[in-house]
């Protein structure tokens, strides 16, 4: 009766744990590559999605049904429009939208700003909201529906229709 392996069989539990070891590990390498792809995508849908709630409460929460929407070219549009909602805690803030250098800006004010937006003056804040290919705004019917059409670069987000009171 044997008391110890023999020095083959030592070898080979060796090469077998070796090989188990090394499937392993990659197998642990390709599990935190597709995490941090699947950690990236939901970030980008969480920025996407965070976007377009403003957008959508924004236009939802407008106090009259004056939303005046200027053509800048065929890709973008600026809305100026009054509304309840408010990111920064101001009581009926005006909210403008309006693209430049294909970046979406979102500018609150408490005053009703001048026709030209590129100088901006004290109580009024701008958020980024990131780079666009396409921000456009159609007035849907006369009851206030709005379509929205937002586009992050090289996506393909459906617009959207907001219909406000």
């Amino acid at each position: 009766m044997k008391k110890a392996f023999t020095l083959m069989e030592l070898m080979i539990s060796v090469v077998i744990f070796s090989f188990i070891s090394i499937l392993f590990f990659k197998m642990l390498n390709q599990a935190k590559h597709t995490n941090t792809f699947l950690i990236t995508k939901i970030n980008k849908i969480n920025v996407k999605g965070k976007i377009m709630k403003t957008i959508y409460l924004d236009i939802l929460s407008k106090t009259d049904n004056n939303i005046t929407i200027n053509n800048i070219d065929k890709n973008f549009d600026s809305i100026l429009f009054k509304s309840d909602y408010s990111i920064h805690k101001r009581i009926r803030p005006y909210i403008i939208y309006k693209v430049v250098d294909n970046i979406l800006y979102r500018v609150e004010s408490r005053l009703k700003p001048n026709k030209r937006i590129d100088n901006l003056e004290e109580g009024i804040t701008v958020d980024s909201l990131g780079k666009v290919q396409t921000f456009r705004v159609y007035l849907k019917n006369k009851g206030g529906s709005y379509l929205i059409d937002y586009r992050i670069e090289k996506d393909k987000i459906r617009p959207f229709i907001v219909k406000s009171h």
